[in-house]
């Protein structure tokens, strides 16, 4: 009798194990682009079209409709760009942006050849272009980036760090620049022979 009580028991306790199963594997989440922007207009944009054509294309509309370009061009799950999603939402973003178009461009989309023609095959992101357009030959429209700045701009990336840098960028009065615009440099061969004195050796 008490054998067969142990066996109850160990059966009792093993069903019960079965019906409480340890808690399962949930993932970390991944880092997606959130949709809150606010009011703050913004398009994003894809592969299929060249992307000077569809940048010219925003730039003309943006005019029309009275709104300045801000070209955001980010990777997809690197911190800094998501941190930058995050305060978009942010009474000191909403206020940075308003009337301005904010043209999202994920690197992944288009190819680097695409990217590197407009100056923006960037080692790191995010990156931010001023963008506008000029009439050329035979009534052709195309398209100038004004200025360029990267996420090294300010320090964290918190609404308060980042609007006032983003509002002076897009009026025209942002003149610092961590990172330092390439300056072209041709080689013109290895310098010239120096005169030394004749010291008498």
């Amino acid at each position: 009798m008490y054998i067969v009580v142990e066996i109850v028991t160990f059966a009792a306790l093993g069903t019960t194990s079965t019906a409480y199963p340890p808690t399962p594997y949930i993932p970390p989440p991944t880092y997606t682009t959130p949709l809150a922007t606010g009011a703050i207009h913004t398009t994003e944009l894809k592969h299929g079209l060249p992307l000077k054509d569809q940048l010219t294309g925003e730039v003309t509309a943006a005019k029309t409709a009275g709104e300045r370009v801000l070209v955001y061009e980010y990777a997809k799950g690197a911190i800094a760009c998501v941190e930058f999603d995050r305060t978009l939402p942010d009474y000191e973003m909403q206020n940075a942006l308003r009337n301005v178009r904010l043209v999202r461009v994920d690197v992944a989309e288009f190819t680097p050849s695409e990217l590197a023609a407009l100056g923006m095959a960037k080692p790191a992101y995010p990156w931010f272009y001023k963008l506008d357009t000029k009439m050329v030959a035979g009534g052709k429209v195309d398209l100038v980036v004004v200025d360029s700045i990267s996420g090294d701009e300010w320090t964290d990336n918190y609404s308060f760090n980042i609007a006032p840098v983003i509002e002076q960028f897009m009026s025209g009065t942002y003149v610092k620049h961590a990172t330092a615009f390439p300056v072209p440099t041709v080689y013109k061969g290895p310098p010239a022979p120096t005169a030394t004195a004749d010291l008498g050796f």
